[in-house]
């Protein structure tokens, strides 16, 4: 954890295709972000800055559910983006 929020390495965890379906990828790419999971009415975000509160309230806008960032390098974040297709 780095200062409470979790760090997840987006290249080793399988990603939920429900949770990719909610951020257009081109935006997800535009702003170094993997959404990776849902959970209950959230869904779940990699991004890496998570302490930047705009960031949050752009993908709770985009998702329509209330978005939870976590940690990942940027370098991990973009390996798993370029393995999905919009």
């Amino acid at each position: 954890m780095q200062r409470g929020v979790p760090i997840v390495d987006v290249t080793s965890i399988a990603i939920a295709a429900e949770a990719v379906q909610l951020i257009p990828l081109r935006l997800a790419k535009a702003k170094c972000a993997m959404p990776i999971m849902m959970y209950e009415n959230r869904i779940v975000v990699a991004v890496e800055n998570p302490f930047e509160s705009e960031m949050q309230r752009y993908f709770s806008f985009l998702s329509g559910l209330r978005a939870i960032l976590v940690y990942s390098t940027a370098a991990q974040i973009e390996t798993a983006l370029a393995s999905y297709n919009e």
